[in-house]
């Protein structure tokens, strides 16, 4: 069989690949030494650069852009040892603290605390071994969506020839290749769900009426295709690298404090206020000079943050635009201080007409409503509709609801171009191929 593969390729015959798109092609005993040369590039590098010319920014920087990226191939196909990713994090620390062969530093935190997301207090990291694992889930999660491709069908016709990857187990004489993929399989059960498509039932009748609205919610597909498995750690049902890796090291017993999660929301918070001062005044100075007054005006507060509450307050109570006007203009660049305008709504081309769509989801109640107009390039209205749907709806769903209705609405009008305008930023990103 493989002389006749080889003759009609006109390919060469090689008994023994040692070493396959730059790694070895096969693993034995001693996974450590067939490894050992992603150890010796990493100590390279970090050996090559001068640190003293770097800030700390800048080895973090390297760190995450550089080093961590030398074993992402190797880890997308194989699961390396403990000991070697121990290793290279015991590299990567004495880099980070500015410990050489002629001096040492001492470490005042340990990597793991390094490892951690920023919002958490640590400088986001890459963990080796949950970063490896997310990448091998990647290569399972493409078995289950492609069983057909070659790579499926290899693995299926050598490892589980008799059930399917998600029942598959090591066997006596299987490949690293499919050890490590099984251990990545391990995250990906723990993500995954069945989507309903075809499989639809009376829920009234079946759910508890405290568990109705939250089952409307879900809005099943109304297309007659089996059920299938998604990733529920997506938005979009698709795993993902950084999905995965987040959720690499979660058990029962691994939850959250609830201090870690007030962090989170203030930092959110936080941000948002800073976006929101960013869009609606156009100078720093001029927020400087207004948080300088409302400093003055409310009894010497001396915290920047509060200062900051300070002006978000005022900005949704349109006092600051008030406070600008009363601030003196020496500088010429201060003259020109205003908020910046809103975007308006803006004609289509002629012959085209704008579907508009939005929904409102309350942060209480077992409902969404939904809205649509659809207006001509003149600004006329040609067609509107509203609805309202019972059930627990989050708002990327109730948004995909609303734009729905709105094409449902542009098939009872006399057939042209149309263009689509909605605010919620992933629908957009969806349509247009970003995945």
């Amino acid at each position: 069989m493989r002389s006749m593969l080889a003759a009609n390729l006109d390919m060469q015959i090689v008994e023994c690949h040692t070493r396959y798109l730059g790694h070895s092609a096969y693993v034995g005993q001693r996974k450590k030494e067939v490894f050992e040369s992603i150890c010796t590039k990493i100590q390279n590098k970090l050996q090559g650069w001068k640190a003293g010319l770097f800030s700390q920014a800048g080895w973090e920087v390297l760190l995450k852009v550089v080093t961590q990226e030398i074993p992402c191939y190797v880890m997308r196909c194989f699961r390396l040892p403990k000991e070697l990713i121990k290793h290279i994090h015991s590299m990567m620390a004495q880099f980070w603290w500015g410990t050489s062969d002629t001096k040492q530093k001492i470490h005042w935190e340990k990597w793991n605390k390094l490892c951690k997301a920023k919002i958490k207090g640590g400088m986001g990291l890459k963990d080796l071994t949950r970063f490896n694992k997310a990448l091998l889930a990647k290569q399972g999660w493409k078995i289950i969506q492609n069983p057909q491709s070659m790579l499926g069908s290899v693995l299926k016709a050598c490892d589980f020839s008799n059930g399917s990857f998600l029942e598959a187990k090591p066997s006596g004489f299987c490949s690293y290749v499919w050890q490590s993929i099984l251990w990545g399989k391990e995250l990906i059960r723990q993500g995954l769900c069945w989507r309903v498509k075809l499989g639809r039932m009376k829920i009234d009748s079946i759910f508890h009426e405290d568990d109705v609205p939250i089952v409307l919610g879900l809005a099943p597909c109304t297309s007659n295709a089996d059920d299938d498995l998604v990733w529920d750690y997506s938005p979009n049902g698709i795993y993902s690298v950084s999905s995965g890796y987040k959720i690499a090291d979660m058990t029962p017993s691994k939850t959250e404090s609830s201090s870690c999660q007030n962090m989170e929301k203030w930092w959110n918070k936080l941000y948002g206020i800073w976006r929101s001062l960013r869009r609606s005044v156009i100078s720093f100075s001029a927020f400087v000079r207004v948080g300088f007054r409302l400093r003055l005006l409310h009894q010497n507060i001396e915290d920047p943050i509060i200062i900051l509450f300070e002006v978000h307050r005022k900005l949704a109570r349109g006092e600051v635009a008030e406070q600008l006007h009363n601030c003196n203009t020496s500088n010429p660049l201060d003259s020109n201080l205003q908020l910046a305008n809103r975007i308006k709504w803006e004609n289509p081309h002629p012959g085209y007409v704008c579907i508009n769509s939005d929904a409102s989801v309350p942060k209480e109640g077992s409902y969404c409503g939904l809205g649509v107009v659809i207006r001509d390039h003149h600004g006329k209205v040609i067609a509107a509709a509203i609805h309202r749907l019972k059930g627990h709806f989050n708002v990327e769903l109730a948004e995909s609801l609303a734009l729905h209705l709105g094409l449902q609405l542009a098939e009872k009008i006399p057939p042209s171009p149309f263009i689509i305008q909605t605010d919620c930023l992933r629908i957009v990103q969806y349509l247009n191929g970003f995945e």
